[in-house]
């Protein structure tokens, strides 16, 4: 495109010379009159009428090839400052993809890294449960042994407005936090009081030996502060341990708490009210008995 431009630049220049002649006169003097003028023509002795058509002709023909070049040039200036906008523009849009690309590597990053410290924490967890499940001790000289005696033995249970479960060889007696507890603190409300007690008593009556888990649950809402979703969760079951320990409602050696967090949600949290379902503190009676 450049030479193009070069090419037409040397033709203008070379028309030039050939249209305004030389400037010398025949002994070397300047002369400022045009040989091809009409003037100069008709002054000649030997003016030729048809040789000044041809001369006129000829000067207007150069004349419009000189615009047209001239035209050229324009376009082909108009052309490269439209390349220099359309460069400039595909080198944002370059820049703009290499940060997008930048930012997507650090967010995958930060992603596996939270998963492997979610999966380092349900690890311990599980290895905390299997531990008090699995093995046999002692425990203020009560040693807990295995039992599988609470097959068919949910019927027993009589828990007015409240949800439970067979899970396996354990029952599982849900509690929603929203009702135990005052929004936004660990304690108590009168309602969720009246639950715990309700519970309490039933097992007395029919699993008074059986080993007691209180499991605190919540939602994969993040929070903000300090509170994680494991420490919230285990601070209201340890909430509802204190409160049957204070009471005595239950022996405080049947009873170890655990806090899940989110990781085991019963429903999907797609929801609002899947969320408030998730929410939830699980009173989880044991096969295995204090002897």
């Amino acid at each position: 495109m450049f030479s193009r431009a070069k090419i037409g630049f040397c033709f203008i220049a070379s028309f030039s010379l050939i249209v305004g002649g030389c400037n010398q006169g025949q002994f070397g003097q300047a002369s400022n009159q045009n040989p091809f003028s009409k003037n100069q023509l008709a002054n000649n002795s030997e003016f030729n009428p048809q040789a000044m058509d041809q001369a006129q002709q000829l000067n207007d023909s150069l004349a419009a090839k000189i615009q047209e070049l001239n035209n050229k040039l324009s376009s082909f200036d108009s052309t490269n400052q439209d390349l220099y906008t359309d460069v400039a523009q595909l080198k944002k849009q370059l820049a703009v993809s290499t940060d997008e690309k930048n930012l997507l590597k650090r967010q995958l990053g930060d992603t596996v890294e939270k998963y492997k410290q979610l999966s380092t924490a349900k690890t311990e967890v599980d290895g905390r449960l299997t531990a008090i499940q699995a093995s046999a001790r002692t425990q203020a000289g009560a040693e807990i042994r295995a039992n599988n005696s609470l097959l068919g033995k949910l019927s027993q249970l009589n828990l007015s407005g409240i949800e439970s479960a067979e899970d396996g060889d354990v029952i599982r007696i849900y509690l929603p936090t929203d009702k135990l507890f005052t929004q936004g603190t660990y304690g108590l409300t009168t309602v969720g009081k009246a639950m715990l007690d309700q519970v309490s008593m039933e097992i007395k009556r029919h699993f008074s030996r059986q080993l007691i888990g209180v499991e605190g649950h919540i939602d994969n809402v993040q929070v903000f502060g300090d509170d994680s979703l494991h420490r919230i969760s285990g601070t209201q079951a340890l909430a509802v341990f204190d409160y049957y320990r204070k009471n005595r409602s239950i022996n405080e050696k049947q009873m170890f708490i655990l806090g899940q967090g989110g990781n085991r949600p019963r429903f999907s949290n797609s929801s609002p009210e899947a969320q408030t379902k998730n929410r939830r503190i699980e009173i989880v009676i044991y096969p295995e008995s204090l002897q």
